[in-house]
């Protein structure tokens, strides 16, 4: 089955400031009708048997060059990112037997009750789960809640 890298990412807002899934997806079945076609992330795609050899090793490269030019986790592009994910999960805390990036489906958050405590159990908050699937040593400071609480919404 054909194969290609499309300039187009699949909506990945949630990933840091240029990372490639913002632009980049794999396209299945090229050569089939739309419907037919299957889509999926770069890092799906390095593991899917369908993919061509080539495709796959393009993926890494886009995935490695990424990791090499990665902005430090002091940069204002990646706090202020760091901030949305943790607004985005508040009140959310991972299932530790789910293994990413499954954990993060909402069908698989522990989700606190509506007017519940604001959840900061650093180890298995789902925002800083998130972070540092990318920043594996991220831990939030108090700014970093604060700042989340304040986004509102």
């Amino acid at each position: 089955m054909s194969s290609r890298v499309r300039q187009q990412g699949m909506g990945y807002f949630m990933h840091p400031p240029d990372h490639p899934a913002h632009k980049y997806s794999v396209e299945i079945g090229c050569d089939r009708p739309l419907y037919e076609r299957v889509y999926l992330s770069l890092l799906d795609a390095v593991h899917d048997r369908r993919v061509s050899d080539y495709v796959s090793q393009a993926c890494l490269h886009f995935l490695d060059h990424y990791m090499q030019a990665q902005l430090p986790m002091e940069h204002e592009r990646i706090q202020q990112w760091v901030v949305e994910v943790l607004h985005h999960y508040s009140g959310c805390c991972v299932d530790i037997h789910i293994p990413p990036p499954l954990c993060f489906q909402v069908k698989n958050l522990v989700i606190s009750e509506p007017g519940g405590e604001h959840k900061r159990i650093t180890d298995t908050h789902a925002g800083v789960c998130f972070v540092r699937q990318f920043y594996s040593g991220f831990t939030p400071t108090q700014e970093h809640w604060d700042n989340a609480l304040r986004m509102g919404g």
